[in-house]
């Protein structure tokens, strides 16, 4: 049946965006100076990816990224929504990390099983000097959210994005307070 692929195209669409707008209005209430901006990924008729991206105000690149993705499984019988949080910085010549100890990060934060990737990246220049640069990187990831929702008898799922994102805030509340980390100064 074309209508029901094409509801479920749209459901797919609507849901990611009842979550991120959600989230962005859960988390003004908590921060000033942020601004968010949603990105669809991707969007077929089996599933449906936005980033919703928050940003210093004045300012355009972004410091969190959330990835929100629904899949419509076996037949429209399921449903699930994954959302993934990452903040990938890598200080540069004109912003550098402050002393960041990660352990630090990573023992105030076990509760939320991060994924934490600290490294040193090296570039050599490119006029043609042997001048060679290290700068450090910090990627930190959460797995959110992962859910599997059934359909009832009317093919109906029982997703309440509004608890969804109020299930993540405290995710994205420390990313805020790790990025605060990496550059004392923000």
């Amino acid at each position: 049946m074309p209508g029901v692929h094409l509801n479920l195209h749209n459901y797919c669409l609507n849901v990611n965006l009842d979550i991120c707008l959600n989230i962005y209005s859960k988390i003004l209430r908590k921060f000033e100076n942020i601004v968010a901006r949603l990105s669809p990924e991707e969007i077929g008729l089996e599933n449906c990816t936005v980033n919703l991206y928050f940003t210093k105000l004045g300012t355009n690149l972004p410091y969190i990224k959330i990835n929100v993705n629904t899949t419509n499984i076996h037949s429209e019988e399921c449903f699930s929504v994954s959302i993934i949080g990452t903040i990938d910085e890598t200080e540069n010549k004109d912003l550098k990390f402050a002393d960041l100890i990660v352990d630090r990060i990573i023992k105030d934060y076990k509760h939320l099983r991060p994924i934490i990737t600290e490294g040193i990246l090296h570039s050599i220049s490119s006029d043609g000097n042997s001048s060679r640069t290290a700068s450090r990187s910090l990627v930190v990831k959460y797995r959110m959210f992962d859910r599997l929702y059934e359909a009832d008898e009317y093919y109906n799922f029982d997703i309440n994005e509004n608890e969804i994102a109020e299930s993540v805030l405290l995710y994205i509340i420390s990313m805020q307070d790790i990025y605060s980390r990496i550059y004392r100064t923000s």
